[in-house]
């Protein structure tokens, strides 16, 4: 079976939608707008070709923007409505007037997350290669310092800060105007970050001690969960909620994730 699961009232109720489909990462961050990325799946019972698909009606229908045939495993979207997607570990970006896609990112390498932090910055991780760098839209790039850190996981903020999540190393901060990246303490968020979600001034990670918070752009972390273990991929609303998708369900929280149901 495919497809995605889609609530309207807040996880009290759920109905699945593009069920012909492997999909692999949703994204929700245009208003009013759902873009999932699938992969192929030629063979029974799918029998589809993948690509990337966009719905503005909660699900009910959908429509296709291209680069089927390949693997989607991340999407990210700019205030203006400008896609980005990786496909088979690559960057593209969806050029506006035709809706053709791009190829953008460094050649020859393999890209796990990717990210806008506005003003034509886009950052893109590898778990082997850490954090590429381009303040042009893609046109050149810069690579880091945390090279070989696996990378998993890349959030930034209005502020121009960055954040890479790791598998092993916790969290590493870079600041606007700064140089290179700064590895956060381990105790702050645990060592397997797997996911990071933004709420107003707060910021959220998922990880093996499962959701923490923090307000003040990293100094300080305040771990949330109440429900154990590791919480693999965490999402917020417009409204405060924080929702965190675990090996056992998923829990939801509507005051910023102090308290779950």
């Amino acid at each position: 079976a495919g497809g995605i699961y889609i609530s309207t009232d807040y996880g009290q109720t759920w109905g699945g939608s593009l069920p012909a489909y492997s999909v692999v990462t949703i994204n929700v961050s245009l208003p009013g707008t759902i873009l999932v990325g699938t992969t192929p799946s030629p063979s029974p019972p799918l029998n589809t070709f993948g690509g990337i698909f966009a719905s503005t009606d909660t699900g009910r229908t959908w429509k296709g923007l291209g680069l089927s045939n390949h693997v989607i495993t991340a999407l990210a979207a700019g205030s203006a409505g400008t896609l980005y997607a990786l496909a088979d570990g690559g960057a593209y970006k969806r050029v506006d007037s035709s809706g053709a896609w791009q190829f953008i990112s460094p050649p020859n390498r393999q890209f796990t997350a990717i990210a806008l932090t506005g003003g034509g910055s886009v950052l893109l991780s590898s778990e082997a290669e850490g954090t590429f760098r381009s303040t042009n839209n893609g046109v050149t790039w810069t690579g880091s310092d945390i090279r070989g850190r696996d990378v998993f996981a890349i959030a930034t903020r209005p502020s121009g800060e960055a954040f890479a999540g790791t598998l092993g190393s916790g969290v590493y901060k870079s600041s606007p105007g700064a140089e290179g990246w700064t590895q956060l303490p381990l105790e702050s968020t645990g060592e397997y970050v797997y996911s990071f979600a933004a709420s107003g001034e707060a910021l959220f990670t998922g990880s093996n001690r499962g959701v923490s918070r923090t307000t003040d752009g990293g100094e300080s972390w305040l771990n949330l969960s109440t429900f154990g273990g590791s919480a693999y991929t965490v999402a917020t609303t417009p409204d405060g909620s924080v929702f965190a998708g675990t090996g056992f369900g998923v829990f939801r929280a509507s005051d910023t994730g102090d308290s779950w149901i």
